[in-house]
């Protein structure tokens, strides 16, 4: 069965691509972006009830990826019950969501992306060095509020995250990456009520998607 990435730009069967990929992922309008085949145009279609009025979709942009909130820190730790479980010094804290269709594969580049991020200032001021280059740590913590869709109502959906299973293995394989890379990581616990505590140097703060 054909998954979202790989039916990009290809015209598919509505019924198989929610066979392959789960039916409120895709008609949620965070994640991706439909286009109907109508009369040899490329008409958006974002309405909940598409799904009755075409038998096809052309599959315009998959926009679905790892997303990781990064801030560089001078500090920070996490705390499950008042006690901490998770603490770095110097480096990189890491909030990390996992949506459907992202696997092993997907994780490891963010993880590379997120070993060589040359977000640390050199002897001249400019951001020239990468956690790595600065023997820093890091803290990762899963975040799946990451994925909320806000475009309707005054509560954010949350659709576009992964099943808690699918998204513990793959945020498990993350820190095994950058442990194998050479990284000190610290990390949360998938699940729980956490209380993250840091102090954001610069401030810095990205936005990553692979």
């Amino acid at each position: 069965m054909a998954t979202v990435a790989q039916c990009f730009g290809e015209v598919v069967d509505v019924h198989s691509l929610a066979s392959a990929v789960r039916l409120a992922p895709i008609r949620q309008k965070g994640n991706f972006e439909w286009f109907i085949r109508r009369d040899h145009n490329h008409t958006r279609f974002s309405e909940f009830d598409w799904f009755s009025k075409c038998s096809t979709i052309e599959v315009g942009r998959y926009l679905g990826a790892v997303r990781v909130l990064v801030q560089r820190v001078a500090e920070a730790r996490v705390r499950v019950d008042g006690k901490v479980i998770g603490e770095v010094g110097s480096g990189l804290c890491c909030l990390v969501g996992v949506t459907h269709d992202d696997d092993v594969d997907t994780v490891k580049k963010m993880a590379g992306k997120l070993w060589n991020l040359r977000i640390f200032t050199d002897e001249n001021g400019h951001m020239n060095l990468s956690v790595a280059d600065i023997s820093g740590e890091m803290l990762v913590v899963s975040q799946f509020t990451l994925y909320a869709d806000t475009s309707r109502g005054r509560r954010p959906s949350f659709l576009g995250a992964a099943a808690p299973d699918q998204a513990a293995g793959l945020i498990d394989e993350l820190v095994a990456e950058l442990r194998y890379l050479g990284a000190t990581v610290a990390t949360g616990s998938f699940g729980a009520m956490m209380a993250v505590e840091l102090i954001n140097d610069g401030p810095v703060t990205l936005m990553l998607e692979v």
